[in-house]
């Protein structure tokens, strides 16, 4: 690439909602090919931004009980869905994607192993397969 052949990167804001969820995703939830916003109770169809109903989420002391949002296919039924935890639930969960059908997505919990203050995933053992390490500081 010869100098003056870059092209400036240009973004445009746009506010999608009021929400004030710990954190998000971007997944493809419904399979079509475009990337969708996973945050909190709330999905967001791209590219237009459309708000679906995930699942309800506890609110408790000025927060919301989901302070992660690891998307992966837990199931392995080629649909995305959702890894998170909480403080005060103190439960790592999976919330499952109800293959693109506009229902809620059924939430399972995986373990109670204290307040959570995020997970993160990493292939730890060198399998291809994702751990998900919750952060329990109490």
């Amino acid at each position: 690439m010869a100098d003056g052949d870059f092209h400036r990167l240009e973004w445009e804001k746009v506010k999608i909602d009021d929400g004030t969820y710990e954190a998000a995703a971007v997944m493809d939830v419904n399979n079509d090919g475009v990337p969708d916003i996973v945050c909190g109770e709330y999905w967001y169809e791209g590219p237009h931004w459309t708000k679906h109903k995930l699942c309800d989420v506890l609110f408790q002391s000025e927060y919301y009980d989901d302070f992660s949002t690891i998307a992966m296919d837990v199931n392995g039924d080629g649909y995305t869905d959702v890894v998170t935890g909480g403080w005060f639930g103190k439960t790592l969960v999976w919330r499952e994607n109800p293959k693109g059908q506009p229902v809620e997505w059924k939430t399972h919990e995986v373990d109670e192993c204290g307040c959570i203050e995020t997970t993160r995933a990493w292939d730890i053992d060198g399998d291809g397969q994702l751990e998900i390490v919750p952060n329990t500081p109490q």
